[in-house]
């Protein structure tokens, strides 16, 4: 049995196919699996699933997605949500995000990831966090192992 934190960057490639997807696929699929997430993840993923079907511009030059294949992301999202593990943001993981600010320097989201993350592995030492984020990735090996953090893309 593997624990992962699956932070948003990697989270998205379950519904949009591009480098990574095959292995976020793969560990979703995966029965024996634990995968953890933040809730403020509803929040990400949400928003650019509705940027691919009601704005795309938001987001650069992507082609729209009909609302039959909208509707099909939504219901397969919710679906892969049921077999997971849910992490509600806490006073904890606040107070964490200073501790990694008084390191290194990440967005707001990011930081987020990164610190619930951190509190996560002291629970299950075992937890990988997988993000395809270059800039969590790279704040991520000032507090874990690099063998602890597993970006997808590396893995097509």
């Amino acid at each position: 049995m593997a624990n992962y934190y699956l932070e948003t960057s990697a989270f998205l490639k379950r519904y949009k196919q591009e480098k990574g997807s095959a292995f976020v696929n793969q560990i979703i699929e995966d029965s024996s699996s634990v995968i953890l997430y933040l809730n403020l993840t509803l929040v990400e993923v949400n928003r650019v699933l509705f940027c691919l079907y009601k704005y795309p511009q938001a987001i650069g030059e992507v082609q729209p997605i009909s609302k039959d294949v909208f509707d099909s992301l939504i219901a397969q999202f919710g679906d892969d949500l049921l077999k997971m593990k849910k992490i509600v943001l806490t006073e904890e993981i606040i107070k964490e995000t200073r501790e990694i600010l008084e390191k290194r320097y990440l967005k707001s989201l990011d930081l987020l990831h990164l610190a619930t993350f951190l509190i996560v592995k002291k629970e299950f030492l075992d937890v990988k966090l997988i993000s395809a984020d270059r800039n969590i990735i790279e704040v991520a090996k000032t507090f874990v192992p690099e063998n602890d953090i597993i970006n997808p893309e590396t893995y097509e």
